[in-house]
């Protein structure tokens, strides 16, 4: 069980939980090497020995790492300690997309939609397809900027 204050290696100290998925919890951790924050995607207990599991969470991290562009999440790596296995990833600190909910049309298209047309488009031309585009996956950083997340569903094309 995950909790504050835990450490997971020298390098991160979880703060608070910030979601749940199918593979796992997402947290907020304090990276001690950098001084800032970042988020930390944690594999669930009976996924950490399992070797598709972690295939998926490497598969994930090579999708992302080479795709640099400022609308997509920047990831920083898997880790492994004895008991946990995580992708450490930039910290979106301004919620997802479904914070602009209720707003302009306009102010949606011009301030999310076509950054991440333009995200898309990147990933495309590295033959890189998302797959799994929806608000919960485009991250707001604490300016407002979206930032596309989550390849785990990504399938690279040639």
């Amino acid at each position: 069980m995950l909790e504050s204050g835990q450490e997971l290696s020298a390098r991160f100290v979880l703060v608070r939980r910030l979601g749940t998925g199918g593979s796992g919890e997402v947290w907020l951790a304090q990276h001690r090497e950098r001084g800032c924050f970042v988020a930390l995607k944690i594999l669930r207990d009976d996924l950490t020995q399992d070797v598709a599991a972690i295939t998926a969470l490497q598969r994930e991290y090579e999708h992302v790492r080479a795709l640099d562009h400022p609308n997509i999440l920047r990831v920083d790596g898997v880790h492994r300690a004895a008991r946990h296995t995580w992708i450490a990833m930039e910290y979106a600190s301004g919620g997802d997309l479904s914070q602009l909910r209720g707003r302009g049309y306009r102010e949606v298209i011009l301030n999310a939609a076509l950054p991440i047309a333009s995200a898309l488009a990147h990933a495309h031309r590295a033959g890189v397809v998302h797959r799994d585009v929806k608000p919960s996956n485009v991250l707001l950083s604490s300016d407002g900027a979206p930032k596309l997340a989550d390849f785990g569903m990504a399938l690279v094309v040639s």
